[in-house]
């Protein structure tokens, strides 16, 4: 029996809410507790991770990280040149259609980024299913200016391994994250989930094709392999791929 939508009224909330809701500026999550970045704070060993969809979302952070026993996470306001942020040709366990990076050049993004020791990047990787859906890269020749430390030419980032969703070659772009203007187009999750249940289930409702998306793996599988059709790959000259290897 197909499960109903009105049992699901949270599930349904929480993928149509992504990416949240994120501070224009810097912050620091510590256990469940969001604060201000400290003033002196001073990134000493911790390693730049961009935060381009719901890594930048203080409710994304706790929920990930909530739950741990770790150091706090500091999550800094920044804009980044010659790339925007779209949706990802796949579906979340939890049922939103996700962000990740494409290369536009001339064009830019405001974004966040987080600054990891190692123990929560090797936590980070579990939570964006490194290998299956993201690789984990190093981009160089960045121009990615940090509101707390200035000017960074390199950083990590997690890249959709299924590619961009995209309209006439172009990236379909997350509404209000981005400065670029046409020919983008840009839109909700609520309008993305209704493009692509459009397109690849037709006969269901967005509220039911996101619980569907969620109860049934084998179903979301499918659906994300006919996403497919609609995306294009990530491809970069200045991207060197950390995780996975190649054989």
């Amino acid at each position: 029996m197909k499960p109903a939508a009105e049992e699901h009224t949270d599930d349904i909330t929480r993928a149509l809410n992504y990416p949240y809701s994120r501070p224009k500026g810097s912050f620091t999550v510590s256990g469940n507790q969001v604060h201000d970045l400290p003033p002196d704070f001073w990134p000493l060993g911790r390693i730049p991770v961009l935060a381009c969809g719901s890594n930048a979302a203080p409710e994304q952070l706790v929920r990930k990280f909530g739950g741990h026993e770790t150091d706090a996470i500091h999550v800094t306001q920044a804009h980044l040149k010659d790339y925007l942020i779209g949706y990802s040709a796949h579906i979340a366990g939890y049922g939103a259609i996700p962000a990740t990076l494409a290369v536009a050049k001339g064009h830019g993004t405001d974004c966040h980024i987080t600054w990891l020791t190692e123990a929560q990047l090797r936590h980070m990787h579990k939570t964006e299913a490194v290998g299956k859906n993201y690789r984990f890269s190093e981009l160089r020749n960045l121009s990615l200016q940090c509101s707390q430390n200035g000017l960074l030419t390199t950083a990590f980032a997690y890249i959709s391994l299924r590619g961009y969703l995209a309209q006439n070659d172009n990236p379909i772009l997350i509404k209000d994250l981005n400065t670029a203007k046409a020919p983008f187009q840009e839109m909700s999750q609520q309008n993305i989930q209704r493009l692509m249940c459009s397109l690849v289930s037709p006969a269901s409702s967005v509220e039911d094709f996101i619980v569907e998306n969620i109860t049934d793996p084998d179903l979301r599988r499918d659906r994300v392999h006919k996403f497919g059709q609609y995306a294009k790959i990530f491809s970069c000259p200045n991207e060197k791929i950390i995780l996975p290897q190649e054989a």
